[in-house]
């Protein structure tokens, strides 16, 4: 009930500063927090139905009603504002790195491994991202790849034993296919 009225008089507040009511009504998007998705997915609505709304702010508002998509279990509609977050701030890591983690939920490798490769090059020590990508190659069987980014791995964190485990046993893999190939 405290919550409903502070929300009541912040939207109060917005409007008598002269913002508009989508304006007032959206101030629990980016700032959703613990809100329910429900109402932090209505909020940025409102801001993203707003003319008034600035286009600098639209990469947040997009970022916040994804997050909000996720916390519901609707992915494929949380893809498409990770895409348009992307496409407004093409150096935004965490967009693809999101994004990539969700086309992988859902089963699309290819999409998985271009969102991480591109949150790689944007952020070369993202050791999840080179982890997550190393996995996804090796799940596609291209062994060379995984093997190289398992190393890449090692080479940032030598401490992490999953990388070296599947590092060692890929490049034992890769040996013993060598060495069954047959000689032209």
């Amino acid at each position: 009930m405290v919550r409903l009225l502070l929300i009541a008089m912040a939207c109060c507040l917005v409007l008598a500063s002269g913002a508009t009511r989508a304006q007032a009504t959206g101030a629990g998007c980016v700032a959703g927090g613990e809100a329910a998705p429900e109402r932090i997915i209505e909020a940025c609505d409102a801001l993203l139905m707003d003319k008034a709304t600035a286009e600098a702010r639209l990469p947040a508002i997009f970022l916040a009603r994804a997050e909000a998509f996720v916390r519901q279990g609707r992915l494929k509609l949380a893809i498409e504002d990770l895409s348009n977050v992307v496409e407004r701030r093409p150096d935004n890591a965490l967009a693809y790195f999101k994004r990539a983690e969700l086309s992988r939920t859902l089963g699309d490798a290819d999409a998985a491994i271009r969102d991480f490769s591109s949150t790689i090059r944007l952020e070369p020590k993202n050791v999840a991202a080179l982890f997550a990508r190393a996995e996804l190659y090796r799940a596609k069987v291209d062994r060379r790849r995984a093997l190289a980014d398992y190393a890449a791995v090692l080479r940032l964190d030598p401490s992490n034993e999953a990388a070296g485990a599947n590092h060692k046993a890929l490049a034992i893999e890769i040996e013993r296919l060598g060495a069954m190939m047959p000689v032209r």
